[in-house]
């Protein structure tokens, strides 16, 4: 049968439509039913109950060769099918008629609340407090089959981006303690989320509690060594070393000023206001090592963080040979922690994966995308999902992304960083690549040189010597 017909969708029903007969099937925390609020046992059987699963979180009418052949691929059509009958004679005798639309061609639930679905709605009212209400576990977490993963996943993201948001929301009223309590909810969800971990050290700091902030960043620290095996990135390491410093004095600024380098900061201050409004930057800061580029982008950084853009930075990594896409493997983990899942139906997410699976996944695909003809048709596809995820990223908010010592960066990351250079002008995007006076930098100034031709606004700022 067509996938059309497979993926033909009807309407969920929200708490506001509910009825006292309605169904009310529950995927997170494992599946329970209730009907009239009275609980109801669910369908016996590992069948029956995947199947129910699975019609639950896929509202509509779905073609039964194709559930026979998803569910059983592994046994002959007609004992697919044969189970297919079995498990929905099975799952009526549980929830009724009334719940179950089953024919000869199709089979799905009707009239039924699902509270996956209803959190997913939810979230898109701005109604948090109520979404959060009804997110009491994983989704499905006893079924490992692939179709509950990718929803899985998504959920996942939903609920990160709930807590967020009400944390933003506390923030923003100056209900501290709020702030921290719905920080804390999002690091326990994502525990190895860098930017949800540097929110909740920078809220224990506002709220005064600079030694639980300490004890949180050093627990981090250890569940990323022993989980990863890694460092925290640069930005976590200086605001661990911020916490470490001593307690500033009452009058004392919490912010050291830029000595020496007002102008440039001012200068860069200009060109995030006017990315901030729609017109994109690219601003380049050169200069001998130790000179204060990258003091000058951390503070750019913090204060475009201030005004709740999303920031992402990558830096080029001298190994003894080019490391492809190091940059841009750095900046796209900072993005996908940050951006809201994109729908179903966009590709790009897919394609990410070719990337990592695992950008790809948190953006709630499969992670593996089909192989393609060519390295150079797979390249010009990561090229092009890259600057998706960027162009998503700042749909709804401005964006800054930073390339520090691009003077090591590899080939392909420079020609990564200029195919999204050339959609700079009509994005709220600031660009800021930071580089060193030498060796002599022949692609990183031909790269320049192409977007100022372009039209995108480029910035050269030269560090001299304080």
């Amino acid at each position: 049968m067509s996938e059309h017909r497979q993926s033909q969708r009807v309407p969920s029903v929200n708490v506001g439509a509910y009825r006292h007969d309605m169904l009310r099937v529950r995927l997170l925390g494992g599946l329970s039913l209730e009907r009239d609020g009275i609980p109801l046992p669910p369908p016996v059987g590992r069948a029956p109950t995947a199947l129910l699963g699975y019609l639950a979180l896929n509202p509509g009418h779905h073609d039964r060769e194709a559930l026979a052949a998803r569910f059983w691929a592994d046994v002959p059509e007609s004992s697919a099918r044969a189970n297919l009958r079995t498990a929905v004679w099975t799952l009526r005798k549980a929830i009724g008629d009334g719940s179950l639309a089953a024919d000869r061609r199709s089979v799905g639930l009707v009239g039924t609340w699902v509270d996956v679905i209803e959190v997913a709605a939810m979230a898109e009212r701005g109604e948090q407090q109520a979404a959060i209400e009804l997110c009491r576990g994983d989704l499905l977490p006893e079924e490992d089959a692939d179709w509950a993963e990718p929803a899985r996943v998504r959920h996942h993201a939903c609920h990160a981006g709930l807590l967020e948001a009400l944390a933003t929301k506390a923030d923003n009223a100056g209900r501290l303690a709020d702030a921290v309590n719905w920080s804390r909810q999002r690091c326990a969800l994502t525990p190895l989320d860098e930017p949800a971990v540097r929110a909740l050290l920078q809220r224990l700091l506002a709220a005064g509690d600079r030694a639980d902030a300490v004890r949180a960043g050093q627990e981090f620290v250890a569940t990323l060594r022993d989980t990863l095996g890694v460092a925290p990135d640069a930005e976590t390491k200086a605001l661990l070393a911020e916490l470490r410093e001593p307690e500033p004095r009452a009058h004392r600024p919490t912010v050291l000023p830029m000595f020496g380098r007002a102008n440039e900061l001012a200068a860069l201050n200009a060109m995030w206001a006017a990315a901030r409004r729609g017109r994109g930057q690219l601003a380049v800061l050169s200069g001998e090592a130790g000179i204060g580029k990258t003091r000058l982008a951390t503070e750019l950084r913090r204060r475009a963080a201030a005004t709740d853009a999303r920031v992402a930075v990558g830096a080029a990594v001298d190994v003894g040979g080019e490391a492809p896409f190091a940059v841009a493997m750095e900046v796209a983990r900072e993005l996908v922690r940050v951006v809201p899942v994109p729908p179903a139906q966009v590709r790009w997410p897919d394609e990410i994966g070719r990337l990592a699976p695992d950008l790809a996944i948190a953006l709630g695909r499969r992670g593996v995308p089909p192989q393609v003809a060519s390295p150079e048709l797979e390249r010009l596809r990561i090229f092009e999902a890259v600057l998706r995820l960027v162009e998503w990223a700042a749909a709804e908010r401005p964006v800054l992304l930073v390339a520090e010592d691009a003077h090591r960066a590899d080939r392909v990351s420079l020609q990564l960083l200029a195919h999204i250079g050339r959609r700079l002008a009509n994005l709220p995007v600031l660009l800021v690549i930071t580089r060193r006076d030498r060796p002599i930098r022949g692609e990183l100034d031909a790269l320049v040189s192409d977007l100022a031709g372009r039209g995108v606004p480029v910035t050269d700022l030269e560090l001299p010597p304080l």
